[in-house]
């Protein structure tokens, strides 16, 4: 339904996509993970899994160290992985890829995965996208719930925001929830920005939280799972009960209308303990009660609840010393489109929140959090803090391993756990694992077809957004024959050097190069294709890399 696709991507164009999916690399079926972007870690038994922007892979120890594959399943999500979890022995797994649509790229969901065997057999279920709805209204309407059973019916009143006549489309449809039946729902026909951002497990259902598709659930447990709408409260609405929902009044509409943006129904987070889910939304917090298969929702605001800002991308839950709960969510700034995000915390089951300056003073941008002992670890955009209060943060040196030189070339870290008494860490470029979880000696795992002589990777380098250290795009050059002596040199599409580089890294089985994407002026080259050559012991080969840069 191209009305509703149109209406999805003008509003939400905006929002920024942090994780890059589908990105070409070089990988081969005996390289191990099949990406270097790890944006989630978790484990089930003695398997660590990771989820990238390439798919799942998986990890177990022996005593000669970390060993590293992917799942190869047709009943995994295409794409990459916006979310993982781990729970009541469940593993579950979203997929994205990047599309075009009316001239623009977008994020699309590509579904959802599950395993109630440890990964050893899988069950898809895809993106949740509603049928064709049956009542007619106008796009752009005044005022909310107008419907109509026939186009002629809605042409004849449908009257726009500027007093223009707006057009008419099948947009709507009713859903029930608890024992209420013509709920008037925005049908979301498109995976386009329906993306399942975070996943959760509570009961015998799966949780959803899909960004334009809506929070959506299917009970894992029946053959034929189905998904099922979940509505929650309106940005106006301090809460919403089940079986008490205003019909006159009332639609959940992930998109918006002239009079209102619907933030509050655009999910990107969700969590369950016990009784009780959380669901972050474009428009603040909401903390859900759960009774049988209904839910009784409050909505919290930051202005009136003091967590930092009402974009809420994710939560996790501390077990503090003293037994109680703390809360934490991990909220970004909308004013900035997401650029700033320190977490927020709640230690009175969310009455009120914290958050620490220090963090809103550095600029950090968070993705994840968690916990060992009175450790916490914040995994952000400037790399890996730790706290013991969450007030007081340090940060951890860079990803280096000084046994073999290798080096993660990323600030960014997307997710950071102890498993095992080891603290594992996720970044834009690789894998870093260390046995001391807070004064850690690294050790470097990153991945590619090495079996070629001389290869680049990233390709394409995309230099605003891949191995971003000190606010600048870094490519990397390897040749498994190791000559500290040789050198590239890169040429445009005109077959004029743009720079030689020298000095290469020695490791442990081959030479690195590293290139910020600048001319031998300093000045960031333009975007195109590059012819480099690595010259070494009188012998020459090429490569072909494509750069994109914000020129």
């Amino acid at each position: 339904m191209k009305l509703c696709i149109l209406l999805i991507n003008i509003f939400l164009a905006s929002i920024p996509h942090d994780y890059i999916f589908d990105l070409p690399e070089s990988f081969n079926q005996n390289n191990g993970l099949n990406s270097n972007m790890i944006i989630d870690i978790d484990a089930l038994n003695n398997s660590v899994f990771l989820s990238s922007s390439n798919g799942l892979g998986y990890s177990n120890s022996s005593n000669e160290g970390f060993t590293f594959s992917y799942f190869d399943d047709s009943n995994l999500p295409e794409g990459g992985n916006p979310s993982m979890v781990i729970k009541d022995d469940v593993i579950v797994i979203s997929g994205s890829s990047t599309v075009l649509d009316l001239g623009a790229y977008y994020p699309a969901g590509t579904g959802v995965s599950y395993s109630i065997d440890g990964g050893t057999s899988w069950k898809f279920m895809s993106q949740p996208i509603d049928s064709m709805p049956t009542l007619w209204s106008c796009s752009n309407f005044d005022y909310n719930n107008i419907f109509f059973n026939t186009k002629e019916e809605c042409e004849l009143s449908c009257v726009g925001c500027d007093n223009q006549s707006g057009s008419c489309g099948r947009l709507y449809d009713f859903i029930n929830w608890g024992d209420q039946s013509s709920i008037a729902h925005l049908s979301i026909t498109t995976p386009i920005n329906n993306v399942s951002y975070d996943l959760d497990v509570s009961g015998d259902y799966i949780y959803s939280a899909n960004w334009a598709g809506g929070l959506r659930r299917f009970n894992y447990t029946l053959l034929n799972p189905t998904w099922e709408v979940v509505p929650l409260p309106l940005d106006s609405q301090d809460e919403l009960i089940c079986g008490n929902i205003d019909l006159d009044s009332y639609q959940l509409n992930p998109v918006g209308d002239c009079e209102s943006d619907y933030d509050n129904h655009k999910p990107f987070s969700v969590k369950s303990i016990d009784d009780t889910i959380w669901v972050g939304t474009a428009g603040g917090i909401n903390k859900g009660i759960i009774d049988g298969d209904c839910i009784d929702w409050t909505h919290l605001k930051s202005y009136e609840y003091g967590f930092y800002d009402d974009w809420v991308i994710g939560f996790e839950f501390q077990e503090l010393q003293n037994g109680s709960n703390r809360i934490w969510a991990i909220t970004w700034d909308k004013d900035t489109q997401g650029s700033l995000g320190p977490p927020s915390y709640s230690d009175d089951g969310g009455n009120s929140w914290s958050f620490s300056s220090q963090l809103v003073d550095l600029g950090v941008k968070s993705y994840n959090i968690s916990f060992n002992g009175d450790y916490i670890y914040l995994s952000t955009n400037q790399g890996l803090f730790l706290s013991q209060d969450g007030v007081f943060w340090e940060k951890f040196i860079d990803f280096i391993d000084y046994e073999n030189g290798e080096q993660i070339l990323s600030d960014i870290v997307y997710d950071a756990k102890v498993i095992n008494g080891n603290l594992w860490v996720g970044t834009q470029d690789g894998v870093a694992i260390s046995n001391n979880t807070v004064n850690p000696i690294w050790d470097i795992y990153r991945f590619w077809d090495r079996s070629t002589t001389f290869s680049v990777y990233p390709n394409p380098f995309l230099m605003d957004s891949y191995n971003i250290i000190n606010n600048e795009g870094n490519v990397r050059f390897i040749s498994t024959i190791q000559n500290q002596n040789a050198t590239i040199d890169i040429f445009d599409f005109r077959m004029d050097k743009v720079v030689t580089l020298d000095s290469p890294i020695l490791t442990n089985s081959q030479i690195e190069f590293i290139w910020n994407g600048k001319s031998e002026y300093g000045s960031e080259v333009d975007n195109g294709v590059y012819f480099c050559r690595l010259n070494s012991l009188g012998n020459s080969y090429w490569v072909k890399l494509a750069v994109l840069g914000s020129n």
